[in-house]
């Protein structure tokens, strides 16, 4: 007698409850690849910043270059730099000098309380002027102003003493090595150097002309740009 078909045992069926040959599964659909997320939006106060051209109309904006930073410095510098003379014929005049292989020069005292003044004025003058006016002297005049990455506030006084430490603490700390142990105030200069050129460096490398400092304090400098519409 013939089984009927679909039977277990029927010829060229499989047993009941098998599963079907591989051919008649359903075959899966493709997993469909999601695209990666879009990049954020940049902060909107650097809608209209371009590093290559200004924007047209009554004020744009572009990115502090590094050309426009160390001329704005150098100004700064000597404005700094006639403080510092100031100060040190003041701590000569006070602590005076020792002689040394017939030699006058500044005492330990006089070198460490020059140091200490001479930085205090750096830190005093960068920060009542990148929170009070935007802009050191140096930047006013070349018509740049720093402000926070994200909105373009004033800095705050905690940035701003990050950025001072960042930028000048390798400094104080060979000035300061200097009034005591030479050799080690050689070492430490190098690093001082070493580091300023890291500075200049990873600004220029940047495309929003954030150097180490910039990042480590959030900031940004930038220039305005004017040109008919």
């Amino acid at each position: 007698m013939t089984q009927p078909t679909g039977q277990p045992g029927a010829p060229g069926q499989p047993p009941q409850g098998a599963p079907p040959p591989s051919w008649q599964q359903t075959p899966q659909q493709p997993v469909p690849v999601v695209p990666p997320p879009p990049p954020p939006p940049p902060p909107s106060w650097t809608a209209n910043l371009t590093s290559t051209a200004p924007v047209a109309g009554p004020a744009g904006y572009v990115y502090g270059d590094v050309p426009n930073r160390a001329i704005a410095y150098i100004i700064d510098y000597v404005v700094m730099a006639i403080i510092g003379l100031i100060l040190a014929a003041i701590t000569l005049g006070v602590l005076g000098t020792r002689a040394t292989n017939g030699l006058q020069e500044a005492t330990v005292a006089s070198s460490l309380v020059g140091s200490l003044l001479s930085y205090a004025v750096i830190a005093v003058y960068f920060w009542y002027t990148w929170t009070k006016m935007r802009g050191t002297v140096g930047m006013r005049l070349l018509s740049m102003q720093i402000g926070n990455e994200t909105d373009g506030q004033t800095l705050t006084n905690n940035q701003a003493m990050i950025r001072i430490v960042a930028m000048f603490g390798p400094g104080f700390v060979a000035s300061i090595l200097a009034a005591f142990v030479l050799s080690l105030a050689v070492i430490a200069s190098l690093v001082a150097f070493v580091w300023f050129l890291a500075l200049l460096y990873t600004t220029a490398k940047s495309p929003t002309k954030q150097g180490l400092h910039d990042q480590y304090a959030h900031t940004m400098v930038v220039k305005v740009a004017r040109r008919a519409g």
